[in-house]
């Protein structure tokens, strides 16, 4: 039988210290225990309880000398204990002493998952929070891996604290239906309001009191028991007498829960005014038994009540109020009778058997999600390829469990982290070298939480990631789109070769050693990740194996939103040809103006639009005016991504002549816009563009193929429109599911 994963729990308190918390502590241990071994980390408190304890969940943990004080040292003694744990899990109950405890283990360990459940409505009073740094307070809310917390008050303070939304969940803390009966007939005694509380100042008693007195006015036998006990009972003794309630007001003392629960049953109402409410078990217990409670709109308890319909809702410190609700509740029977219905209802919500499930789902997603570090060059509102990338890859990661950061470089524009992840930017107006060391220690730093560093380029960003990967140990993947040592070359070096040839030949000292540079990093990473088996091909001639590679095409977010055209549709159209990428020299936009004396000789009143821009842009320019092209090619200059789409939709043909190409987003974008397209062979466009099926393909540098293809589909409206509807049902295939499901198998089998 295989071994059970190992949870480690943090919990300041436990058995035989136990409230609310630590009951949840409880449940989780015993009712997961067939599916995982816990360690619990917790203070001895006492030397009367043994510092280990086997128990059918794992064991017990206690910490420290004994005494009181160890609840302090549990914040420094539970993150060392933990180091010898081999956990898949650390899970921290509380955000007091357990939260400050994770926060500590994760700096030590900060690849193990974290997970930190808020239970706490009080802490945020200046009674107990001041006690607690801002800084720190802060760290416990943001530094785990999930957050869960057992009411949406606690959830909302995470978010507002920093905590990212996409991490933060909501698990009710529950009742075991099972061992609470609901109130009898018989055992209701008339007029009765019973508290369960600890006496406290966040349980607002004195409030509660203050409204007895009041209620007595109307229902003169109303009498209130006090079950529990705590520091301000005598203060509370006192208010009774200075009242003159003596007589209505039984102090029961602390009982346990079975005990409690009985007294419960015999309420006509339970009430308790709290101040400060993480959630309040006794409001679900109080619904349990069949006794509408009245609480307080403050904390967690509106998730648990809902106002008029399983019970009534006040305002904190207002005894006027608290009194008009309890004496409606106590006098009104049909309303009474109601509230009854809606509580049991309520209750229903919070049983344990439907709640557990929740946290398993957090350790299964916890343990088995991976945690990757996106190393790239640039970020959106930056434009291109790397950037677009990581904004979509990285959401769906996290959507998965996965813990994701972001290095890259950038300004003060530079967009915030997607949802579920994390974004750091290097100053991109640092001098070079400087630039390049600064974004390396980052990448380090980083890689220490991390599992697998993922380079978005071989050099900018790859570069300084490889060498962190290899000091860090860490595994090195990186993205392959291109050529860079080519690109540069075509760009700055004067070379003219295509990339296939490119492969074959030796060039200029600086070309060979971007080559250089380019090769040594892709040839430290574990797994190669390429858009197009062309690419793919391309890597392998780098002396990288087939087995280290992985093809996963890219997704467009373009479907859907356009119908192809029909025929008649496409014949209304002027003949207008559109072209949309950067201005390089393998784009082929010199090459399509230079084509278009001759479409227009066959198609008289045709036009070019191209969008985009680049260093191919004056030649571009100057062309068109060498041939006399003035009014018939438009350059837009960039457009954002939905101008270029609806530009490619309201085409009459568009066109991608390009000498190169790993994956063209635009290509695959063009054929879900409806696009009837003209694209050249080379490179991925083959994989997409298939001739005569949903595109007509003509040979890159074959100009007079070029020139006939364009005039088919401008001459041809029942060619154009078979092809725009077949090309919207091969973009169709790349959708971000799919990619996502082959980035997490090209990742997940990385050790």
């Amino acid at each position: 039988m295989p071994e059970k994963p190992t949870i480690t729990l943090f919990s300041a308190f436990y058995d035989p210290w136990m409230s609310g918390a630590e009951r949840c502590v409880q449940e989780v241990v015993d009712r997961l225990s067939d599916r995982y071994h816990f360690v619990l980390l917790t203070s001895r408190l006492s030397r009367r309880v043994p510092a280990r304890e086997t128990r059918p969940f794992g064991e017990i943990r206690r910490l420290g000398i004994g005494h009181p004080i160890d609840k302090w040292l549990f914040c420094i003694l539970a993150p060392l204990a933990a180091l010898g744990i081999r956990a898949r899990v650390a899970h921290a109950v509380m955000e007091s002493y357990a939260g400050i405890a994770l926060w500590v283990f994760g700096l030590l360990r900060p690849r193990v998952r974290r997970v930190l459940t808020l239970q706490s409505g009080d802490l945020d009073s200046d009674k107990k929070q001041r006690r607690i740094p801002d800084w720190l307070w802060r760290r416990i809310h943001t530094s785990p891996d999930r957050v869960t917390a057992i009411s949406g008050f606690l959830a909302a303070r995470a978010v507002r604290l920093g905590a990212d939304p996409a991490r933060v969940s909501v698990i009710a803390n529950g009742v075991d239906l099972s061992r609470i009966t609901p109130q009898r007939p018989e055992e209701r005694v008339r007029h009765r309001i019973v508290c369960i509380a600890r006496l406290a100042w966040e349980k607002g008693l004195g409030d509660l009191l203050a409204g007895l007195a009041q209620v007595r006015k109307t229902v003169p036998d109303a009498h209130l028991v006090l079950v529990g006990d705590g520091a301000d009972r005598a203060a509370l003794e006192a208010r009774v007498k200075e009242l003159g309630i003596v007589a209505a007001v039984t102090f029961r003392g602390a009982l346990p829960n079975a005990e409690a629960l009985a007294v419960l049953r015999t309420a006509d109402v339970f009430a308790c005014p709290s101040l400060a409410e993480g959630l309040g078990i006794v409001f679900i217990e109080a619904q349990a038994c069949g006794v509408p409670p009245v609480g307080t709109s403050v904390g967690g308890i509106p998730d648990v009540i809902t106002d008029g319909e399983s019970g009534l809702l006040v305002p904190a410190n207002d005894p006027e109020r608290l009194a008009a609700a309890l004496t409606r509740t106590l006098t009104d029977e049909p309303l009474r009778a109601r509230l009854v219905v809606g509580s049991l209802a309520s209750a229903a919500r919070f049983d344990w058997k439907k709640i557990i499930p929740s946290y398993a789902d957090v350790y299964e997603r916890l343990g088995t999600a991976r945690s990757v570090l996106f190393a790239t060059g640039i970020f959106p509102p930056a434009i291109g390829g790397p950037a677009t990338y990581v904004q979509t890859a990285a959401p769906l990661l996290a959507a998965r469990g996965w813990r994701v950061d972001i290095v890259t470089y950038g300004d003060g524009t530079t967009a915030v982290a997607p949802p579920g992840s994390t974004r750091v930017v290097v100053p991109a107006t640092l001098p070079s070298g400087v630039r390049h060391l600064a974004y390396f220690w980052r990448v380090l730093r980083r890689a220490r939480s991390s599992d697998m560093i993922f380079a978005m380029d071989p050099v900018s960003a790859g570069l300084p990631a490889a060498l962190a990967a290899m000091a860090a140990r860490r595994a090195f993947v990186i993205k392959i789109v291109g050529d860079y040592a080519w690109e540069q070359g075509q760009s700055r070096y004067g070379i003219t070769d295509l990339l296939d040839v490119f492969q074959t030949k030796r060039y200029v000292l600086a070309v060979e050693r971007l080559r250089r540079i380019q090769r040594f990093v892709v040839r430290r990473a574990m797994r190669v990740v390429t858009p197009s088996h062309y690419l793919a091909g391309i890597i392998q001639q780098w002396g990288i194996p087939e087995t280290r590679i992985r093809v996963v095409e890219n997704a467009v977010d373009a479907h859907g939103l356009f119908a192809a055209p029909d025929a008649t549709a496409l014949q209304t159209r002027s003949p207008e040809i559109v072209s949309a990428g950067r201005f390089l020299p393998w784009k082929g936009m010199a090459q399509l103006v230079a084509a278009m004396p001759a479409i227009r000789a066959r198609v008289p009143g045709a036009r070019l639009t191209l969008i985009g821009d680049g260093p191919e842009r004056k030649r571009i320019e100057a062309e068109v005016i060498r041939l006399g092209l003035a009014d018939a090619v438009v350059l837009t200059g960039r457009l954002s991504h939905d101008a270029v789409l609806s530009r490619a939709a309201a085409a009459r043909v568009f066109v991608l002549y390009t000498g190169y190409e790993g994956f063209s987003h635009q290509l695959v974008e063009a054929l879900a816009a409806g696009a009837p397209v003209v694209s050249s062979d080379a490179g991925g466009n083959a994989e997409v563009a298939r001739q005569e099926e949903n595109a007509l393909v003509v040979r890159y540098g074959d100009e007079n193929a070029l020139v006939v293809a364009v005039v088919r589909l401008l001459s041809d409206a029942d060619l154009s429109a078979r092809l725009a509807a077949a090309g919207q049902h091969t973009a169709a295939q790349y959708t971000v599911a799919r990619m996502t499901e082959g980035l997490v198998a090209a990742l997940s089998d990385i050790s």
